[in-house]
């Protein structure tokens, strides 16, 4: 499944199902296209019902799917949180190493605050992590809700 899409081969032509929420062709066949292109395919107007999101800007979270899921709040968890900082700072050093170093100051300062918005985040996981380690096994589902939910 690619962001609410089935895809099954089947023996004569690929067959795709929607699932959950609207405009998820629409971002599928925006990934397809060329970004020329994928301007004739825009963003819903209306609210999709299931928001995907992705940062857009510094305190600035938009849905992939529609025009009016925008928030400046974070919908993710701290653990979402972390693993997307991570993979960001990720994408971003092997582009640098694609591009053979960073192109300008401005990309440093954007790396220097993904690590330490990661550095940040840590402490609180590994103090989650140290609570979730230390309780008798019975006590475990009901530690991992209330992570989930903190």
């Amino acid at each position: 499944m690619v962001s609410g899409i089935d895809v099954k081969n089947g023996d004569e032509a690929t067959i795709m199902t929607m699932h959950r929420a609207r405009y998820r062709f629409r971002t599928w066949l925006r990934g397809l296209l060329p970004s020329a292109l994928a301007r004739l395919v825009p963003k819903g107007r209306r609210d999709c019902g299931a928001h995907e999101w992705y940062r857009a800007g510094r305190d600035v979270w938009r849905c992939y799917h529609c025009e009016p899921g925008i928030t400046h709040v974070s919908p993710w968890t701290s653990e979402e949180q972390l693993q997307h900082t991570l993979g960001a700072i990720s994408s971003t050093l092997r582009l640098f190493a694609l591009r053979g170093g960073p192109g300008t100051e401005q990309d440093l300062v954007e790396l220097r605050r993904m690590v330490g918005e990661a550095l940040a985040a840590l402490p609180e996981e590994e103090r989650r992590l140290e609570r979730l380690a230390a309780a008798p096994a019975a006590e475990l589902p009901g530690i991992v809700n209330a992570l989930r939910t903190a």
